[in-house]
């Protein structure tokens, strides 16, 4: 059995012969997908444009490098962390529960997806779409519960999260 390699969009190239032994396809980053995970994800929102929630941390440190995890309802109250009402553009974000379901019968893939969804992680918006979602609300801890921001200048995630990590936001 013949061995092949993308070289581009569509474009598979011979890479030599796998002498008769079984195949397992690996997922591995590229210049238009997430490290771990396939070219060909299911996104969300499916059509316009939808709320979800992220977590950040309440002191100055850069979004991470990759993908942000986003949450569909808020999640608990978390010391130390920002939660942000976020605006998720059409296609943006990846849901990561219907792309392993998707995936779950090419038992021969390995990708990263089985393990987020193992840890319940069920969106993520990969770094490259950062500047495209909007902060409409920001929450800081007080007194054990999620409090509104105040004076929040709405506008691009990267935007917005320096100024809410380098002020007192209450």
């Amino acid at each position: 059995m013949d061995r092949f390699q993308v070289e581009g969009p569509g474009e598979l190239v011979p890479a030599g012969e796998s002498d008769g032994v079984s195949l397992r396809i690996r997922c591995t980053s590229s210049a238009h997908s997430l490290a771990g995970l396939p070219n060909d994800v299911r996104r969300w929102p499916t059509s316009g444009t939808r709320r979800a929630y992220a977590l950040v941390p309440a002191t100055r440190v850069p979004l991470p490098r990759g993908w942000l995890r986003l949450y569909r309802q808020p999640p608990p109250v978390q010391v130390g962390r920002l939660l942000l009402d976020l605006r998720v553009p059409r296609d943006r974000a990846i849901d990561v529960w219907s792309t392993a379901d998707a995936l779950a019968p090419l038992t021969r893939v390995r990708s990263q997806v089985e393990r987020l969804r193992m840890a319940r992680v069920e969106l993520i918006l990969g770094s490259r779409s950062y500047g495209r979602v909007r902060v409409r609300h920001a929450y800081a801890v007080d007194a054990g519960r999620w409090r509104r921001v105040r004076q929040l200048e709405r506008g691009p995630l990267p935007a917005v999260l320096p100024w809410l990590q380098s002020s007192s936001p209450i």
